[in-house]
C-alpha cells in the first residue's frame, strides 16, 4: 500500500531558478529502451537528452510514500527490483510490492548496497569489513575485499567498477578482482568519517560527504587519470549528519540530514538550496537515497530516500539523475 503525501503537508523554502547554474526540467522525444525483466515484464527507459539551462521545476515538489522497511541502504537491479537488506537475506521488490528473495544470508550489516550492468549485487558489509558481490541468477557469492575499516558507502560507474568509503579511506575495487586501491586516506583520530559517495555524470568527479561532530563536509576528488584521483577539496560545509548522497545529470548534488529529514540541493560551485523537510510521524534514520534508475517503474527524476526501518519516500525533483549502471 502506498500513501500520498498533499503538497500542503511539505514545508519548502521558497527559491527560484539561479542565473549560471545547471538545471534542467524536460525530456523532448528521447529515445527509449525496451527492457524485460526477470518475471517477464516489460518496460520503457528514457532518454537522456535534458535541458541544464531551463529553470528548475517549480516547487513544492509531490511526494510518494512506499512501506518498505530498508535497514540501512538501498539500491536498484537490472531487472528492475529495489534491493535492500530483511533481516539476513538481500532482497526485492518491485513497483507493485512484491518481494522476492535474492540472497537468503549475504547482508551481514550492508551499509551499501549497489547493482552492477549484469545483474549482480555488491553488497558492503559492516560486520566484518567486505566488499561483497551476490548473484541472484546463480545464488552465489562472492568476496572481492576484506579488512576493510567500518566500510559504509559504495558508488558504481558505467564499467561496474566499485568505488567506496570506509571509517579512514575511499578505494575501489573491479568488479572481479581481489585488489584493493586506495584513492585518498588521512588519519581516523581527526574525527572525520567517510559515508555516502557519489559520481558525477561524467564520472570526472567523486564526492564524499564526511560527517564530524554536529557537521558533514562535502569533499570532492578529480580524476587525474584512469586510476587517479586527486585535487582534494571540501565543496561545502553544512551543520547537521549527511549519510546521504547522490547526484543529477547537471552536476547538483543531493543530501538528506540523517536526523531531521532535511533535503537540500547543492550546486557545482558549491551553494546550495532548501528543498524541504520530509514529512514524518517519527523522524530518524534517513541514510540512504538514490535517484531511480528510469525503468521497472523507479524513474530517472526522481529522488528516492529511506527512513531507516520505516518507508521510502519517492520525491519528484524534475532533474533526471546520473545514468545508473544497469541502465545500458
Amino acid at each position: 500500500m502506498r500513501r500520498y503525501i498533499p503538497l500542503a503537508v511539505l514545508i519548502f523554502a521558497g527559491c527560484t531558478a539561479q542565473e549560471g547554474k545547471p538545471q534542467a526540467v524536460s525530456d523532448s522525444g528521447d529515445p527509449t529502451v525496451v527492457i524485460t525483466g526477470d518475471t517477464g515484464d516489460t518496460w520503457t527507459e528514457t532518454g537522456t537528452d535534458f535541458d541544464c539551462s531551463a529553470p528548475f521545476p517549480a516547487q513544492p515538489f509531490q511526494i510518494e510514500i512506499h512501506p518498505i522497511q530498508t535497514q540501512e541502504d538501498f539500491d536498484f537491479t537490472r531487472d528492475g527490483y529495489l534491493v535492500y537488506q530483511l533481516g539476513e537475506a538481500v532482497v526485492g521488490t518491485d513497483k507493485q510490492g512484491n518481494i522476492t528473495v535474492l540472497s537468503p544470508g549475504a547482508a551481514g550489516d550492508p551499509r551499501g548496497i549497489h547493482g552492477l550492468s549484469d545483474g549482480r549485487i555488491v553488497v558492503i558489509s559492516n560486520w566484518d569489513g567486505s566488499i561483497k558481490i551476490v548473484d541472484p541468477a546463480t545464488n552465489g557469492l562472492d568476496i572481492l575485499a576484506g579488512g576493510l575499516d567500518a566500510p559504509n558507502g559504495v558508488e558504481v560507474d558505467s564499467s561496474d567498477r566499485i568505488y567506496f568509503t570506509s571509517h579512514s579511506e575511499v578505494g575501489w575495487t573491479e568488479p572481479y578482482g581481489r585488489e584493493k586501491h586506495l584513492v585518498y586516506s588521512w588519519e581516523p583520530e581527526d574525527g572525520r568519517s567517510a559515508n555516502g559517495i557519489a559520481l558525477s555524470e561524467d564520472e570526472q568527479r567523486l564526492t564524499v560527504a564526511m560527517p564530524k561532530g554536529d557537521s558533514t563536509d562535502f569533499v570532492t576528488l578529480d580524476r587525474l587519470g584512469s586510476d587517479e584521483w586527486g585535487n582534494v577539496q571540501v565543496l561545502r560545509t553544512d551543520p547537521g549528519w549527511h549519510s546521504a548522497l547522490d547526484t543529477d545529470v547537471c552536476g547538483n548534488l543531493y543530501t538528506v540530514d540523517y536526523s531531521t529529514g532535511a533535503l537540500r540541493r547543492i550546486h557545482p560551485d558549491g551553494t546550495d538550496e532548501a528543498l524541504g523537510i520530509l514529512p514524518a510521524e517519527e523522524i530518524w534514520g534517513f541514510s540512504a537515497m538514490r535517484f531511480g534508475p528510469g525503468y521497472g517503474g523507479w524513474e530517472r527524476d526522481r529522488l528516492y530516500v529511506t527512513s531507516r526501518n520505516s518507508e521510502i519516500y519517492e520525491i519528484f525533483v524534475g532533474i533526471p539523475g546520473r545514468r545508473h549502471p544497469t541502465a545500458l
